[in-house]
C-alpha cells in the first residue's frame, strides 16, 4: 500500500488548519510536545533502538532537543503575550496590536516547531533499509 498520498493529504490539512485556526492546532500540538518531551527524559539516545546507525541518532536527538526546547521558549512567549494583550488596554496608551501579532507570531512558532521534532521523531523509528 502506497502511504505517501495519505501523508501528503495530512501535511497540507495540517498547514491549512494552522494557518486558518492556529488555536485548534496549538491544543493539539501540546500533547505532542508533552509526550516527545518525556520520551526524551526517560530513554534519552534508546528512543530510536537499532533502528539508526548511533551517529545519526545523536544528530536527531541534538536536534530534537533544539526544537523542543524552542517549541517550550515560544510557547511562554505566546502564554505572557495573550495576558500581555489582554491586560493592555488598560495600562498601555498604544492598541494591542503589536502584542497580538507577537503572540500569534510566537504561536506560530511553537506548532511549526513541535512539528519539526515530531518530524525527526518518526525519522529515527524509520528502519534502516
Amino acid at each position: 500500500m502506497n502511504k505517501k498520498p495519505l501523508t501528503i493529504l495530512l501535511i497540507v490539512l495540517g498547514i491549512l488548519l494552522t494557518l486558518f485556526s492556529p488555536l485548534i492546532m496549538g491544543v493539539l500540538a501540546i500533547p505532542t510536545w508533552i509526550y516527545l518531551v518525556l520520551k526524551i527524559r526517560k530513554n534519552d539516545t534508546l528512543i530510536f533502538q537499532d533502528k539508526v546507525e548511533p551517529a545519526l541518532a545523536e544528530r536527531l536527538l541534538k536536534k530534537m532537543k533544539a526544537f523542543l526546547i524552542v517549541a517550550g521558549c515560544v510557547f511562554l512567549v505566546f502564554i505572557v503575550g495573550a495576558f500581555m494583550h489582554r491586560d493592555s488596554h488598560g495600562l498601555m496608551e498604544f492598541e494591542g496590536t503589536p502584542v497580538f501579532i507577537i503572540t500569534l507570531a510566537s504561536l506560530w512558532f511553537f506548532i511549526f516547531s513541535t512539528a519539526g521534532s515530531l518530524f525527526l521523531f518518526l525519522k529515527g523509528q524509520q528502519k534502516i533499509a
